[in-house]
């Protein structure tokens, strides 16, 4: 055993050298062949400088591969592969130890020897192995690290280091495609591979002239391009290598001629696209590399619709839209179109062009829908385009956000409305019928009979019975029904009022008061007859009397209107028509001087519509009641019927050719159309006064009672007024005046206000070791009071100036109670805050002595009692005008502010009765802006009424519209307002001595503290 680890042990020890001397071997090999490598790449990069021929650069790209392949064959193959032999091995042993090479290589050899038996080298085997033993001790106590040392290869490492350096430089100055090549799979440059330099490139960029960027250009470029379409570009470059002539060519296949001066080439063409470039030597055949061409498209313009706001509006066919945009683009904007589209198509027109290609704009226009065209439906969506300046590529458009309109068809709305007040009226008619006809008809029905049975009992015997009584209540239960259902008609007339613009505010008026008229009926016709064993028969018949007058009255009123609204409605026709007949006298004199066939054609069309709107006038004519056609129109607001035939003849002539003629024809239809419409004018309008001319001289007797009620209470304000001044001015109580006497009086409040200053300090001062805001507090809340005791006396109110004296007084004296306490540490304060309640007792008997001297101003009392008479006119005219508004048009916030202004009057007049001459002006004030204003809104009533009967009334969507603004503006109230004093009742003080008391009498042991605390917060 021993004998084969001798052998094993020699073999490990030789293949570990083995392995060692390769490994070294491998390495050296590497490092010399990349010194090699690197010597010849930085050789043929220097030698590609003189020429970019595709053969040269196969032959120096033969030449590096071929060094490589020699410097691999000679320092890699050779050694390690070919040489397989162990000599080099075994030289190295011998140069660590003389014989020590040959004793391991006989060694090595006697132990191959032994193990394949082979006896004929002459030694026995035990001779060889303790041969091999011997060596491969040896072998063991030497270092063999020493043998094949790696670091004898850091010798290479500084030259290669220094080669690669060397070599990069030598790539970055070769011309920029040979490294491709050179490193690439190809044996040879392409037919059409980049075999071209260019050097120091410059390049310049004229862009186009709307986008206002200025020129530029780029020195030491690349050679790639990056510009907006349209650019106009010039090249400029220095050949590496000779150029007898050539071309720039682009990848879409245009080509550019080159200029030769000076060793340079220059090029000029124009960016359309993304694509490439390279320039070509024409004869020699050599090409650049492609440069890159990135061409920036200008972009859409942005717009935005930012009023309406929201997706969808709804709009009257007539009406006007208001619309809001704005817009911007990267290199400037032109022109803007709103674009309409619906069922009938696309529509639009210009509106709108900005200045000087500017990048934003913010525009606005008026859109009227009665110009559109609402043919196929009434939605449409409205977009608006903007437009920008590109003139290389075209203008493009950029297209808003969409705004979907609906629109209401004004004439259906109002015929909606007229169709309910006809339908309210035959609703009335019937109720008052069936009123009438219960009331004086025989029977038991009627609630007004003397005979009418009482609950309970019968009619001729007059015991119990209850026959009558149901029958009655079943009969009044289908009159209520009938009122409901008419109240029900009347407020969807009202409600589809508000909405049309062809509504009489006037007429809406009339039929608001006529809801609330109704509704009170309605009210106490229920509850008469909902309790069926108390019916006040007596009461009953009054209310059916009531009932019958106000139907009366209802239905007039609502047959005035119909009747004013249909003479309206001609008038709005007849004014529809002459409107399209002044285009179809302009188009007819444009044909007559062109001859224009195709707008013949649309004189055809416009004279099919002119005559289907005379027929409709003409209906609406016809359906005009008797007693207005003879009553309010002649005969030439009759016309229209006339005036069709004279339609059909002039398009009969138009068909013929005969425009001469035609045109005749239609100079006389003018004066007709104009003899109607002063008709229709002059008989709304004799309507009109005869519907509201005694409603019309009522409302001019009311503004004038109401002018005359708001002069007399001015006329009493100045007075009042000139009262004040004169008792600042004469001798007062005591012979002192009354000035003299305030003055005198705030210097003692002054006074107060400075005691309780210092009383501050002090309390501040003496209390820095404990905790006492509460004092504090306490004495700025007596400093406010005494502030308002001043402002009472400025302001001359005696009766609240001794009120607040009393009061500056009583807290001043509470301050020293708790003081004494211990409370807030006030009693740091105690002579200030007696000073405080001395002076302001002082003050509180003054005013009380002067009170009592002034008690009874007789100029005073005198204009309490003018007062008191301008109030009873005031309440008088009120209770009329409510009478009134059941036979006339009457705006109830006209009653609401008589009532207004008869309360300010009344307080007045007690203020005037107590001398407090600041209060009473302040109600007197209050009373004229409450006359001034109900007569205001009995002169814009009177306004409206006179507007209505001039066919020009106001629409009721716009005065309501109105109303809600002038209620939602807020103003100032200059009201007199008077804030309570808090009042210490009996309850309050008794819990206030208590506190005091407790506070005094100490507290439990450990609760002094909390307790102090609590009353503390009880105070505050």
């Amino acid at each position: 055993m021993r004998r084969a680890d001798s052998r094993e042990k020699l073999e490990r020890l030789i293949g570990g050298l083995e392995k060692k001397r390769r490994n070294f071997l491998l390495l050296r090999g590497v490092a010399l062949t990349a010194l090699v490598f690197f010597a010849a790449l930085t050789a043929v990069s220097l030698l590609s400088l003189p020429s970019g021929a595709p053969l040269y650069y196969a032959l120096l790209k033969a030449a590096l591969v071929s060094s490589l392949a020699f410097a691999v064959y000679r320092f890699i193959y050779l050694p390690l592969i070919k040489n397989k032999s162990s000599a080099d091995t075994f030289t190295e042993l011998e140069k660590t130890q003389a014989g020590l090479g040959e004793d391991t290589l006989s060694a090595f050899e006697l132990g191959e020897a032994v193990k394949a038996g082979d006896n004929t080298r002459g030694t026995s085997e035990t001779l060889a192995l303790a041969h091999i033993g011997n060596v491969a001790g040896k072998l063991e106590s030497i270092d063999l690290k020493m043998l094949f040392p790696i670091g004898k290869l850091r010798k290479y490492a500084l030259p290669v280091a220094g080669a690669a350096v060397i070599t990069a430089a030598a790539l970055f100055i070769a011309p920029r495609e040979f490294p491709g090549y050179l490193f690439s799979l190809e044996l040879t440059p392409s037919s059409g591979g980049p075999n071209l330099r260019l050097a120091d490139i410059e390049i310049s960029l004229a862009y186009p002239e709307y986008t206002k960027i200025p020129p530029r250009t780029l020195k030491n470029s690349t050679g790639d391009i990056e510009a907006i379409k349209g650019t106009r570009v010039r090249l400029t470059a220095k050949p590496l290598g000779r150029l007898d002539g050539g071309k720039l060519s682009t990848e879409n296949g245009a080509s550019y001629p080159l200029n030769m001066k000076d060793g340079r080439i220059t090029a000029e063409f124009q960016v359309l696209g993304d694509g490439s470039y390279r320039i070509t030597d024409e004869s020699g055949g050599l090409k650049t590399r492609p440069y890159k061409i990135t061409s920036s498209e200008d972009k859409k313009p942005e717009i935005t619709i930012s009023s309406p706001q929201g997706s969808e509006i709804v709009e009257d066919s007539g009406g006007r839209i208001e619309i809001n945009y704005d817009a911007r683009d990267d290199y400037g904007l032109t022109e803007f179109r709103l674009i309409w589209e619906g069922e009938a198509g696309k529509s639009g027109k210009l509106i709108g062009k900005a200045k000087e290609s500017a990048l934003s704009y913010n525009g606005k226009y008026t859109l009227d829908t009665g110009g559109l065209d609402l043919t196929g439906g009434g939605t449409l969506k409205l977009r608006v385009e903007a437009i920008d300046n590109d003139s290389v590529s075209g203008h493009k458009a950029g297209v808003s956000n969409a705004i979907t309109v609906r629109l209401r068809d004004a004439s259906k709305m109002h015929r909606d409305v007229m169709n309910y007040a006809e339908r309210l009226m035959e609703e009335m008619l019937g109720v008052l019928g069936d009123e009438i006809e219960i009331s004086g008809g025989a029977g038991t029905s009627s609630p007004s009979r003397k005979n009418a049975t009482a609950p309970g009992t019968n009619e001729s015997t007059g015991t119990p019975g209850s026959v009558n009584i149901e029958e009655m209540l079943e009969t009044q239960r289908k009159l209520t029904g009938g009122i409901e259902g008419a109240s029900v008609t009347l407020k969807k007339t009202l409600e589809s009022m508000k909405e049309d613009n062809r509504s009489d505010y006037t007429y809406f008026a009339g039929l608001a008061n006529m809801d609330v008229r109704i509704d009170e009926l309605l009210g106490e016709r229920r509850g008469i007859f909902e309790n069926f064993a108390s019916i006040d028969i007596p009461r009953a018949g009054r209310l059916m009397q009531r009932e019958i007058a106000e139907f009366e009255e209802d239905i007039l009123f609502l047959d005035s209107m119909i009747k004013g609204e249909k003479l309206r409605d001609s008038l709005l026709s007849a004014k529809e028509l002459m409107k399209e007949y002044s285009e179809l006298s302009e188009m007819m004199k444009k044909l007559g001087e062109t001859g224009d066939e195709a707008l013949k054609a649309e004189i055809e069309k416009k004279l099919a519509e002119l005559s289907k709107l005379m027929s409709e006038l003409a209906r609406k004519m016809s359906a005009m009641s008797g007693d207005i056609q003879e009553g309010f129109l002649n005969r030439d607001a009759f016309k229209s019927i006339d005036m069709e035939n004279k339609l059909d003849e002039i398009s009969k002539l138009m068909k013929e050719g005969n425009i001469e003629k035609a045109m005749q024809m239609l100079a006389g239809l003018e004066q007709s159309l104009e003899s109607m419409m002063a008709s229709l004018e002059s008989g709304l309008q004799s309507f009109g006064a005869s519907s509201f001319s005694q409603d019309m001289s009522k409302l001019n007797e009311i503004i004038a009672r109401l002018d005359g009620l708001e002069r007399e209470e001015t006329g009493l304000k100045d007075r009042t007024e000139g009262l004040k001044d004169s008792l600042l001015k004469e001798n007062g109580s005591g012979g002192d005046n009354l000035r003299k006497f305030i003055d005198m009086e705030k210097k003692k409040v002054e006074e107060i206000i400075k005691n309780l200053s210092q009383a501050k300090s002090k309390v501040t001062r003496n209390g820095a070791n404990e905790s006492s805001p509460e004092g504090t507090y306490l004495l700025d809340t007596l400093a406010q009071k005494a502030e308002e005791l001043k402002n009472w006396l400025d302001s001359m109110e005696m009766i609240e100036a001794h009120k607040n004296a009393k009061n500056v007084e009583e807290t001043s004296k509470g301050l020293l109670d708790l003081g004494e306490a211990g409370v807030g540490n006030l009693k740091a304060a105690r002579d200030e805050i007696g000073n405080s309640e001395r002076l302001a007792g002082e003050v509180a008997r003054d005013l009380e002595g002067l009170l009592s001297s002034d008690n009874d101003a007789p100029e005073s009392s005198g204009m309490a009692k003018r007062q008191d008479e301008i109030r009873e006119e005031t309440g008088g005219l009120g209770d009329e005008l409510e009478d009134l508004r059941k036979e006339m048009l009457l705006s109830p916030g006209i009653g609401e502010d008589l009532s207004d202004a008869e309360n300010h009057m009344g307080r007045a007049s007690d203020n005037l009765g107590g001398n407090e001459l600041s209060k009473a002006i302040s109600n007197q004030d209050e009373a004229v802006k409450s006359l001034k204003e109900a007569r205001e809104k009995a002169e814009s009533l009177l306004q409206k009424m006179q507007a209505s009967a001039q066919g020009s009334g106001s629409p009721v969507p716009m005065v309501l519209g109105q109303q809600q603004m002038r209620q939602g503006t807020q103003g100032v109230d200059t009201e007199y307002v008077e804030i309570p004093e808090a009042a210490e009742t009996e309850i309050g003080r008794e819990f206030k001595e208590k506190i005091l008391k407790a506070m005094k009498g100490g507290s439990p042991e450990g609760y002094s503290e909390l307790n102090k605390k609590y009353y503390d917060r009880i105070i505050k």
